[in-house]
């Protein structure tokens, strides 16, 4: 099949490229749901259940990080700094624990149990998280200081 000219205006094009922004952005969440609710409700063994939605939504984080690392792209709010990492990372042991006490418990019935395993579920997650983005941010910073250099001396040589 040929691939036919863009009928689209700049307007439209806009449209749809916002369509399309706040349809990824459904499907990401709505998978990201999915698979915790899924996790919650079948408790420790729900894995097996849930691994395609992983894969697909691992898929999409992968992209998302690569894709705007590689474009020198950060975030349209958030500055790469250790303070965003660290506050990521406080949100992720928060939600993440409060899941695992949910499947913990789920599974033991047992508050306290429940509740530890959470604690410790949880700062493995915030460091892990708060790591990964100061990696990626790392990367971005070096990124952009190349390009900066890079931009000047092609100023400097015309």
């Amino acid at each position: 099949m040929k691939k036919r000219k863009n009928r689209l205006d700049e307007m439209q094009e806009q449209r749809m490229l916002q369509i399309e922004h706040n349809g990824f952005w459904l499907a990401y969440f709505g998978l990201a749901a999915a698979i915790a609710g899924q996790a919650v409700y079948y408790g420790r063994g729900s894995m097996y259940r849930v691994a395609g939605e992983f894969i697909v939504f691992m898929c999409l984080s992968a992209y998302l990080v690569i894709a705007s690392i590689k474009n020198d792209i950060w975030d349209r709010h958030f500055e790469p700094t250790w303070k965003v990492s660290l506050c990521a990372g406080v949100i992720a042991a928060v939600v993440g624990g409060f899941f695992q006490f949910l499947i913990e418990y789920h599974d033991q019935q047992d508050g306290m149990l429940s509740f530890q395993k959470a604690v410790r579920g949880g700062i493995y997650m915030g460091v892990t998280c708060m790591l990964l983005l100061s990696a990626a941010a790392l990367i971005f910073r070096k990124r952009q200081e190349r390009f900066e250099k890079d931009e000047e001396s092609d100023e400097e040589e015309q």
